[in-house]
């Protein structure tokens, strides 16, 4: 679906009179582990089938840009979180939190992730949207600071008063173990650059999830 998708939505844009512009969504994950901050040159080595689709979509974003000057620009979240989201680490952690049931980690829980509050990367998903200067680009988003898997279970559990348990799991399979953007160029092209630190992310979810839930 990733990639078929993508190309069905570029097939039908070539079709479109006064298109202005596409974003097509890749993926962090289309680098797979690494040692340092990951620029858009960082090779691709995606660790996984979702991550090997997102790279095949990000490389046929490029393809038809270049081949039939489609107004494309590729944004390359790094993991996002905040209100109304259901799914993955942080949202996951918080009803376990606030339930008062175990929070489960994955392998120890040494893994880290760079993660960004979704203010902030609507705002870059809108300049890859809207900048003329995005097209034929691809661009990260992201914060520029990781934060292991485990910590981020603490940090759920303070900041919402929970006496949950922190309980491991076996590895899950084929999961990157670090992830650091490196928004340099972000920053360049348009300016943009992270507002929200993860502490004050956590603290606004979990608010929300109180008030929604």
């Amino acid at each position: 679906t990733n990639l078929d998708g993508t190309l069905n939505v570029f097939h039908a844009a070539k079709y479109i009179d006064g298109m202005e512009q596409i974003v097509a969504t890749s993926s962090s994950e289309i680098y797979g582990t690494c040692t340092g901050p990951i620029n858009e040159d960082h090779p691709m080595n995606p660790s996984s089938p979702y991550g090997a689709s997102k790279a095949a979509a990000d490389r046929f974003a490029f393809a038809y840009w270049n081949t039939y000057k489609l107004p494309i620009s590729i944004i390359r979240p790094f993991n996002t979180y905040g209100p109304r989201h259901t799914y993955d680490v942080i949202p996951k952690f918080i009803k376990l939190a606030l339930e008062g049931q175990p929070l489960t980690v994955y392998g120890t829980g040494e893994q880290s992730r760079d993660l960004t509050f979704v203010d902030d990367m609507v705002r870059g998903f809108i300049i890859m949207g809207t900048d003329k200067k995005a097209v034929g680009q691809a661009v990260n988003f992201g914060t520029g600071v990781d934060i292991k898997i485990i910590d981020i279970a603490k940090k759920v559990k303070e900041y919402s008063g929970s006496n949950s348990e922190i309980v491991h799991l076996p590895p899950r399979t084929s999961e990157v173990g670090k992830l650091l953007c490196d928004y340099g160029k972000a920053k360049e092209l348009f300016g943009w650059e992270p507002t929200v630190s993860i502490d004050e992310g956590i603290k606004k979810n979990i608010e929300w999830v109180k008030n929604n839930a």
